[in-house]
């Protein structure tokens, strides 16, 4: 579901080009063993189970009482060797809280995440960030070679249409970049007369086009299809979104 800018539900419809896309330009590998924790109902999900699966590799599901138990979060990744781990920023704020707080207790008995090989955030640049800081406090669990990726893309894109590297001698302070469009996807950068903004001087709206877009979203309250194609292109110079 995405509520866009009305902030009411609408349904919004995958087809299987749209994850084929998404997948083959995902950071999973055939060798990875990816945490399923994400519900269902998050477009998330899609990254742990297509993005680990459609690839070869292996599927570790987390307990229920893993979702609100941290300790219970850290020791399924320990004990099942997991290599890939994606989230939300507030995820990675909660494991790091849980490790501050045994710190604090002076406790000896919990494991640093010593098979995680990359990591993954992704939130809406608004509501819920990454910051260097975040990334930062969990790199002191994970081994040094541990990648981080940060994500961005609403619903109708499919999960996420950018992404981030970020380097060990990141030089970035506070909230970090978005990044550039993964594979398949294009972004412009536009003002309300839909021109390109001049760089590092206009502000304007991030506009996405790829194959990962969705065909059609389904309004909630008037159950009316809207489809995409038809309402949604744009026309700019050299390109059609």
């Amino acid at each position: 579901f995405t509520s866009g800018s009305t902030a009411k539900p609408k349904a919004a419809r995958i087809r299987h080009r749209n994850i084929v896309a998404y997948i083959c330009s995902y950071i999973t590998r055939s060798i990875d063993t990816v945490l399923y924790h994400i519900t269902v109902s998050f477009d998330g999900h899609l990254e742990d189970i297509c993005g680990g699966l459609l690839k070869g590799g292996q599927l570790i599901i987390l307990p229920p009482e893993g979702q609100l138990d941290m300790s219970i979060f850290v020791k399924t990744i320990n004990r099942h060797q997991v290599t890939y781990l994606g989230g939300v920023p507030s995820l990675y704020i909660m494991l790091n809280e849980y490790f501050h707080m045994l710190e604090a207790k002076g406790s000896q008995t919990y494991e640093d995440f010593f098979t995680l090989q990359r990591l993954s955030s992704s939130g809406m640049i608004s509501r819920e960030p990454l910051s260097m800081k975040t990334v930062s406090d969990f790199a002191k669990h994970t081994l040094q070679n541990c990648q981080m990726y940060n994500f961005y893309g609403p619903s109708e894109c499919t999960e996420v249409a950018t992404q981030y590297f970020v380097s060990q001698n990141e030089s970035h302070e506070g909230q970090l970049p978005i990044g550039q469009p993964m594979a398949n996807v294009y972004i412009h950068i536009l003002d309300e007369h839909l021109q390109h903004v001049i760089p590092g001087i206009q502000i304007g709206e991030i506009i996405i086009g790829d194959y990962n877009r969705f065909p059609w979203i389904i309004d909630s309250e008037s159950k009316v299809f809207h489809h995409l194609s038809s309402i949604f292109f744009i026309e700019i110079e050299y390109n059609r979104l």
